[in-house]
């Protein structure tokens, strides 16, 4: 990311192992432009480390952890698009990089004008829309 102030930045060894990992850095904190995002593996082990009910967030409070403890975590970086959607606005534009093509998807149904798409089960009524 050119901008990873809004993520947690990560680096990894050699063998894809994370060495080091900080939540939300301000700008004299970056280390690296890789940031922390996707999909999380967890092995259930994790769960030991906070109590039921107590807020606690896996960026902030258990990936330092894990660290600190020289627990395993590993990470990838993986080419292609990537969008968050943490919020609405987030998730409307991935959704319009899809329909328009920016993003190499497979649609089903049929497109039947730039960027509308129609289920292939679709019928349309003239004059109905």
């Amino acid at each position: 990311m050119d901008c990873p102030l809004e993520y947690g930045v990560v680096i990894t060894d050699k063998g894809q192992r994370i060495t080091q990992f900080l939540e939300k850095p301000g700008w004299g904190e970056v280390f690296s432009d890789t940031v922390n995002t996707g999909i999380y593996i967890l092995e259930p082990e994790v769960l030991n480390y906070f109590e039921p009910g107590q807020k606690f967030d896996f960026s902030k409070d258990l990936f330092p952890r894990l660290l600190k403890d020289k627990q395993p975590m590993f990470g990838i970086a993986l080419p292609g698009y990537w969008c968050d959607i943490g919020n609405l606005q987030q998730y409307v534009q991935a959704q319009h990089d899809c329909l328009t093509g920016q993003v190499q998807v497979s649609i089903p149904g049929e497109e039947i004008a730039p960027g509308l798409w129609v289920g292939e089960t679709v019928r349309l009524i003239p004059g109905h829309c």
